[in-house]
């Protein structure tokens, strides 16, 4: 009996070298994904070329540096606007409290 066994697994069928096929229904949905994906990385790069272009001398190409940049110069942007924000509340105060003033003062000095 034992003679019978061995006999049996000498005689065992080789691996295949084939891999089994995937349903249509996989391969299908895997080449939607792919699609997808691939129409997903496409308007990624097209919007960070069109981020890069509004960036001032912006010459970095990979996309973790161009994003740094893209928020070095944002933030330069709202200190720039604060700054304004600012100057205009002090011309406004200066031009109303300055206004009442001069309308007091003699006619020469005008």
């Amino acid at each position: 009996m034992q003679e019978g066994v061995e006999a049996l697994v000498d005689e065992e069928v080789p691996a295949k070298s084939v891999p089994p096929r995937k349903s249509p229904k996989r391969s299908r949905a895997a080449e939607v994904h792919n699609l997808s994906e691939k129409r997903r990385r496409s308007r990624i790069n097209e919007k960070m070329k069109a981020l890069q272009n509004l960036i001032p001398n912006s010459n970095k190409t990979d996309k973790a540096s161009m994003l740094d940049e893209a928020i070095e110069y944002l933030k330069q942007l709202q200190l720039q606007v604060q700054v304004c924000v600012n100057l205009l509340c002090m011309f406004r105060y200066l031009v109303n409290h300055a206004g009442k003033h001069f309308q007091f003062m003699p006619p020469f000095c005008s």
